[in-house]
């Protein structure tokens, strides 16, 4: 096992990501937008850290100063988010908000000024519901992948059998099926995904490029 620190995660994620930047929520006027948007989730503003325009947006600095070291496994998840939208800008951060993004379209509803034809558009409010959001999952499973790498290859820690009673296993499969990411998945689905993906972060093996260049550059890849 081998330490990395947060200022070393952070410098190896400017050398392959240079506009790379950790920013503040509460001075951040897109967050505090996105915090009244998203009632879903209370603790947006508080607790989460969100990616978003090739920066990496913390609650605040108090927050990231309290607890550096722990911030940098949630820093190699998001590294993958970055990696995703550097390779795939436009698909990523629609894909992302997919399907409920399509509620924009009630925008269109502005027209019944003119004719009251318009007014169908409210029919796209429908997609605000939570929706199954298979892409949101897609691009989770590999930050969380990130995660069990993280956690095996780099802290030497165990993981757990796909027990879905298991603490760990319970608070992962959650972040699918639960209300931080909108219901985006199932749980069953999160738990086969957690089956594989658990074995693969074992043997270091199946991984695609984000993954290996930043542990090879932080010295910790043993897959």
């Amino acid at each position: 096992m081998m330490q990395v620190s947060y200022d070393q995660l952070y410098d190896a994620i400017r050398a392959e990501i240079p506009s790379f930047e950790v920013r503040y929520k509460d001075t951040s006027r897109w967050m505090r937008l996105f915090g009244a948007i998203l009632f879903f989730n209370p603790a947006f503003m508080s607790r989460y850290v969100t990616t978003f325009r090739g920066k990496v947006y913390v609650p605040s600095a108090e927050w990231l100063m309290a607890d550096r070291e722990t911030f940098t496994a949630i820093l190699a998840h998001e590294y993958i988010h970055l990696a995703d939208a550097r390779r795939l800008p436009v698909l990523f951060e629609f894909s992302y908000v997919f399907p409920q993004i399509l509620a924009l379209g009630a925008l269109g509803a502005l027209g019944a000024f003119w004719s009251l034809s318009w007014l169908w558009c409210l029919l796209f409010l429908v997609f605000l519901a939570p929706w199954p959001a298979p892409w949101r999952a897609h691009w989770e499973r590999r930050g969380y992948g990130m995660t069990l790498l993280w956690r095996v290859q780099v802290e030497g820690r165990h993981l757990p059998s796909p027990d879905p009673t298991d603490p760990f296993v319970e608070w992962l499969t959650d972040q699918f099926a639960g209300w931080s990411y909108y219901r985006m998945g199932t749980r069953s689905g999160a738990l086969r995904w957690y089956t594989d993906a658990s074995y693969r972060a074992v043997s270091g093996q199946g991984w695609d490029e984000p993954y290996h260049t930043l542990l090879r550059r932080l010295g910790v890849w043993h897959g």
